[in-house]
């Protein structure tokens, strides 16, 4: 991760921030530049969360939730593990938010004894509708 891509993902986290609800057509349009082809920085960057406002919170759940993939997912999951409650909620609400990932992976990470079961299965239950039934 270049610290050029590192600082480009803060700026855009900044710019859905300031933007906000005062113009929700600014800060979609930023939202939309998280979506563009190319790396934006690492998606699993979970230190900025733990002096984050509100906004910033938002912006960053919002990010999240768009870069989210299977490739993406063991370092975003990570996010559950840190110590940090606001980090854990942003994470579990990315995870519960997101549809561009594999949900049959999160019940892999059942498995993990350092994996926090709580917000691990409150994900699953806002993925539930998009599990495979297992077969017998």
């Amino acid at each position: 991760m270049s610290i050029i891509t590192n600082l480009r993902a803060e700026r855009l986290i900044a710019s859905i921030k300031a933007a906000g609800d005062s113009d929700p057509q600014a800060a979609a349009r930023s939202l939309e530049k998280t979506r563009a082809p190319g790396p934006l920085g690492h998606p699993a960057d979970h230190r900025r969360l733990a002096s984050a406002d509100n906004g910033e919170t938002a912006g960053y759940v919002s990010v999240l939730t768009s870069l989210l993939d299977n490739r993406s997912l063991p370092a975003v999951a990570a996010g559950l593990c840190d110590g940090n409650q606001r980090t854990v909620a942003a994470v579990t609400a990315a995870l519960s938010g997101a549809r561009n990932y594999n949900p049959q992976l999160l019940l892999a990470m059942l498995d993990d004894p350092a994996m926090p079961k709580g917000p691990l299965v409150a994900a699953i239950a806002a993925q539930k509708g998009r599990l495979a039934a297992a077969s017998c």
